[in-house]
């Protein structure tokens, strides 16, 4: 498959610029005081321990197929994505109490377990120690992205022009993340629209359209393709965010990396849900209602949960919704004027969205 094949060189090539920004960094940063070389010890394996690399591979694909060339530059900035998706991510899991990323620990577990076993810390002070240190992680991760861009060869307005878009999207985003807190914890009522809101402001936004447009603008084309481009990110972004809600319900967790049901025990209301609790019989909706926001779930209640998505119909419906936006998505992609090898890229992208499985 082009898309397998281009995915793991795009991720290789990344992987490796990582590598050489981290081996500066741990000459640059003064680490005789323990809590920095811990710091940036954590910082890398978190942002290199994995990862499918989407972003940093459609904005090489984007370039690629606007311009016909590649680009050192390009890869520079697909890093410089990587940390600023790093620096989302880590604010995420401290709102959301995630305990586990990419198999491994969040970062502010990290320091939670670090703190605790280095100086002996009561679990409340060292759980707000992990806290506190974990938004400022997450604003340096913001910095590296930035620097990069900084350091790039681009011309000054070109950097001026991407900086613009990086801004824009950090504050789409995380008008997104207010969206998300206050619609899922704020108030009873969230809907369909409401979850497609917090989609298009989110993972549309940051995982599909930013990158787009900025492989667009670098080749010279963003104005001519901002329509397609839109369209190509919120069908097929939605159709990822879809996915990612019916796989927190039924994946397996060594698989997903992560503990399921983490949207239910933050009392998220993801479309799967919504669809259930207007489908369901009253006894389903009071088992639901009465597992939403419980701090842990037993083999018995994940079980629960997957019946009622099953047999009220939303599951079904998801993937319905997965597969329409799928093919729109596909429409709008013939519409981009990509060469033939980055068209099919993008083709078997959308594919791979629908396909992964649970």
């Amino acid at each position: 498959m082009v898309f397998r094949e281009k995915l793991l060189r795009y991720r290789e090539e990344v992987e490796r610029e990582l590598e050489r920004f981290f081996d500066l960094k741990k000459k640059s940063f003064d680490t005789s005081n323990g809590i920095m070389g811990e710091t940036l010890r954590m910082m890398e394996d978190y942002v290199t321990r994995g990862g499918k690399r989407i972003r940093p591979a459609i904005i090489m694909a984007s370039y690629k197929g606007f311009s016909g060339e590649d680009s050192d530059e390009i890869i520079k900035l697909s890093v410089s994505l990587e940390f600023m998706h790093a620096s989302l991510l880590v604010h995420d899991d401290v709102i959301d109490r995630s305990v586990m990323r990419r198999k491994g620990e969040t970062i502010h577990m990290w320091i939670k377990r670090w703190y605790m076993e280095n100086f002996g810390a009561e679990e409340p002070e060292a759980e707000k120690f992990g806290n506190d240190m974990a938004i400022l992680v997450g604003d340096i991760y913001s910095g590296m992205a930035l620097e990069i861009l900084v350091d790039s060869d681009m011309e000054v307005e070109k950097k001026n022009e991407v900086l613009e878009m990086y801004q824009k999207t950090y504050q789409v985003t995380n008008i997104g993340q207010i969206l998300d807190l206050w619609l899922h914890r704020g108030k009873d009522g969230v809907s369909e629209r409401d979850n497609f809101e917090i989609m298009d402001r989110k993972t549309v936004a940051y995982t599909f359209e930013n990158p787009l447009k900025i492989g667009a603008l670098l080749a010279g084309v963003f104005e001519e393709k901002k329509e397609e481009i839109e369209n190509v990110s919120r069908h097929m972004g939605r159709a990822y965010q879809l996915k990612d809600d019916l796989l927190d319900i039924y994946a397996d967790e060594e698989d997903l990396g992560k503990k399921v049901l983490t949207d239910m025990k933050e009392g998220k209301k993801t479309i799967p849900v919504v669809k259930a609790i207007e489908n369901g019989s009253k006894e389903q909706v009071e088992q639901i209602f009465s597992l939403l926001g419980k701090d842990s779930f037993s083999e018995e209640d994940i079980e629960i949960v997957r019946d009622i998505i099953d047999y009220t119909g939303a599951l079904d419906y998801c993937e319905r919704l997965i597969e329409a936006n799928i093919e729109e998505s596909k429409n709008w992609i013939d519409k981009l004027g990509f060469e033939e090898d980055i068209e099919l890229f993008f083709y078997e992208m959308a594919d791979f969205i629908g396909e992964r499985g649970f």
